[in-house]
């Protein structure tokens, strides 16, 4: 029994074994998996990357791309990606099924050609080559971003895609698995080389012992011993030598446990013969003899000193332990050899000690009890050092996250928890604005300018160089440096048009600059609209570190006033001396110069009249929120010099106003024009006070006679 159970335990810690090996060896998963994109039967000028699959896989992927033509890779966030798509026909690759097998597509009709990608402020980074690309993938920052794929905008983009992702090579189950079957051989092997103890007999003497104390009665008694029962004698047999006794049942050999050999003995039952009893010599005075009197003769003549018996307890096939009754056949009728009957009267006596008092208890280990508790204990410590392996092969290979996926033409937020742009971005559209406005100021040709510069700022150093050809002596536009910057805006917007402010301070400039650059739409470049110093005495509010609001020019909530009303205060201001609105700004260096410039106009009041007005110019209003809850509007006025000569009377212009107006003397009158770029803010409402004129400038960028 033991040799089959071994070789079972045997079998199951091999098959063990070889299931948990076989997971790290011949069954274990490749290291990584490849999905590819099925030809498609539409094509288009743009292929999109939707950020569900780049965030697949932990966003651990390598892109193959192959083309018959130019291959144009571009990174974007998915709102600007989707942006700069538009109403274009575009294929988006949505994700992979589940064995990362193969992409899943979708397919959006529109315009058949676009304009080239490449180069635009919108993309982190670019990528582009001819034929085949591959693209290891790597978000370039926190958030969802999505891959812009094209082949110049006209021809069809590239769909001979695959991406190739590390595989989940994880098997939490080889490592138990080894362990269980360890476990298992190692039982086995108990099983099978430890030898359980023979069990002793349950009670009585060992018959060398009984044939003893046998002995020892019958000595005592007079009678002559009875014949064992191996030899197969009878008690009959014996009766015909021991004269009456033979013939009296009640004394026949063997006793059983609650019989006793009747003697004559008096009322007290001391034993002594009664008086007037027969007696004879032939047949020895009967004692009382009980199966106590044996038991305890029987122990005394065989010490259980816990040896190990090696004595066979079965002879010629038949069992001789204590407690079998031998009949005249010498045979066993005992069913249950191994149970003492041999009580004595009025005691209880255990199985298994012949004690009496303590049933139920064996204090001699049964079979198998000692090596099973080695086996239980070197099993729980194999299980126990198993568990840290499980669990370390557990989380080496976390379950990819799941992203939703975000489809090209789907509608974007109005705003993002990112800012529009990150660092590396800012700098480069910072970096390549300053460098065309500088190849433009060194040229003095505005059409220099027109890929970086618009609005008031193009304005104006339009002017300056069409001045500055005329009038060597006229000053320069003050520079624009993209360092040191000192600070920047960025919005958090994620629709049209987007608006930046970077603060610098170069060589050049004497103050810091504030850099205004507006995005119209998504296929634009940023272009710097306002440059405008930094006034003396004023510090430039915070902006918010995860990118500022873009606000409406008439919304009022929790500022102070709305844009449109804070402007329309801050044109009165400049255009009266006695304004209404002089106790809503603080005190402001330009302000104070507008006032002294105006007031020279007065003093030539005898020849002409004049006219002030700061207009505000339209579509050039921007909001952006600050920090601490406030607002920054930037804005550009428009101020003109309206002069009517009177009667008899020639005005003169300067050389500068005359570059624009064809000569420097009118007897009607002339109107000058300035371009008047501003930053204004506007605190909280929860904060009070007053509003800051931040920057400011004004410069000629017209003149004409009546």
């Amino acid at each position: 029994m033991r040799s089959k159970i071994a070789i079972g335990l045997a079998i199951l810690g091999l098959l063990l074994l070889a299931l948990g090996i076989g997971q790290r060896t011949i069954w274990l998963p490749s290291d990584t998996v490849t999905a590819t994109l099925a030809a498609p039967t539409q094509s288009a000028p743009l292929t999109v990357v939707d950020p569900a699959l780049l965030n697949s896989h932990g966003g651990n992927l390598t892109l193959s791309i192959k083309a018959d033509g130019p291959i144009e890779l571009a990174v974007g966030r998915p709102a600007d990606v989707a942006g700069w798509v538009g109403s274009a026909a575009h294929l988006n690759v949505t994700g992979a099924n589940a064995d990362f097998t193969s992409l899943e597509t979708k397919h959006s009709d529109g315009d058949a050609t676009v304009p080239s990608p490449v180069g635009s402020d919108l993309w982190v980074s670019q990528r582009s080559g001819t034929g085949t690309m591959d693209y290891q993938w790597t978000p370039p920052a926190d958030g969802d971003w999505a891959i812009l794929l094209s082949s110049g905008g006209t021809a069809p983009a590239p769909t001979d895609i695959s991406v190739t992702a590390p595989n989940d090579t994880s098997t939490p189950w080889a490592v138990p698995l080894m362990v269980l079957g360890a476990i298992a051989l190692a039982v086995a092997a108990l099983v099978f080389l430890i030898k359980p103890k023979q069990r002793r007999r349950a009670a009585g003497p060992r018959r060398a012992a009984g044939a003893e104390a046998a002995a020892t009665i019958t000595n005592a008694t007079g009678a002559r011993p009875v014949s064992d029962s191996r030899a197969g004698s009878s008690t009959a047999a014996g009766a015909k030598d021991s004269g009456p006794r033979a013939a009296d049942a009640s004394v026949a050999w063997p006793v059983a446990g609650t019989q006793s050999i009747p003697v004559p003995s008096d009322a007290a039952g001391s034993g002594e013969p009664a008086a007037g009893a027969a007696t004879s010599a032939d047949a020895p005075a009967a004692q009382a003899i009980d199966a106590a009197s044996i038991a305890a003769a029987s122990k005394d003549a065989s010490p259980t000193d816990g040896k190990k018996d090696t004595e066979d307890d079965t002879k010629d096939g038949r069992p001789k332990g204590p407690g079998s009754t031998a009949t005249s056949t010498g045979k066993n009728t005992d069913k249950n050899p191994g149970k003492n009957t041999n009580k004595a009267p009025g005691t209880s006596t255990d199985n298994s000690t012949g004690k009496p008092g303590e049933k139920g208890k064996d204090k001699r280990m049964t079979p198998f009890s000692r090596s099973a508790r080695w086996g239980a204990a070197i099993a729980t410590v194999l299980v126990a050092g198993s568990l840290a392996p499980a669990q370390a092969d557990d989380t080496t290979s976390p379950a990819p996250s799941a992203s939703p996926s975000a489809s090209a033409s789907s509608t974007a937020a109005a705003t993002s928890a990112y800012p529009a742009l990150v660092e590396n971005q800012f700098t480069r559209i910072l970096n390549d604005v300053a460098t065309v406005v500088a190849t433009g100021d060194n040229a003095k040709d505005a059409n220099e300018l027109a890929s970086r510069v618009g609005g008031s700022a193009l304005e104006i150093r339009a002017a300056n160089y069409k001045i500055r050809s005329q009038v060597s002596s006229y000053a320069a536009a003050l520079p624009v440096a993209s360092s040191k910057l000192l600070s920047r805006v960025v919005t958090n917007s994620t629709t049209w048009p987007r608006t930046i402010i970077a603060v610098t301070q170069g060589e050049g400039n004497d103050v810091p600059q504030v850099l205004t650059m507006v995005q119209s739409t998504a296929r634009e470049n940023y272009k710097l609209v306002e440059s405008t110093p930094l006034l003396p005495g004023q510090t430039f509010p915070t902006p918010a570190k995860e990118g500022s609001e873009q606000l409406p020019a008439d919304a009022a909530s929790a500022l102070l006033m709305s844009p449109n009303e804070a402007l329309a205060g801050l044109s009165d201001r400049l255009t009266k001396g006695d304004s209404a609105w002089k106790d809503k700004f603080n005190d402001s260096v330009y302000i104070t110069d507008t006032e002294t410039y105006q007031a020279q106009f007065a003093e030539k009041a005898k020849d002409a009249s004049y006219a002030f007005s700061h207009n505000l110019v339209a579509d050039t209003t921007r909001v952006l929120r600050t920090a601490d809850g406030g607002a920054m509007v930037v804005a550009n006025y428009r101020f003109q010099v309206d002069a009517t000569a009177n009667p008899e009377a020639k005005l003169t212009i300067a050389d500068e106003a005359a570059v624009f107006a064809g000569g420097k003397e009118t007897t009607t009158g002339y109107v000058l024009a300035f371009g008047e770029p501003v930053v204004l803010y506007i605190p909280p409402a929860s904060a009070g006070g007053k509003m800051t004129l931040l920057s400011a400038t004004r410069e000629l960028v017209d003149a004409k006679f009546k």
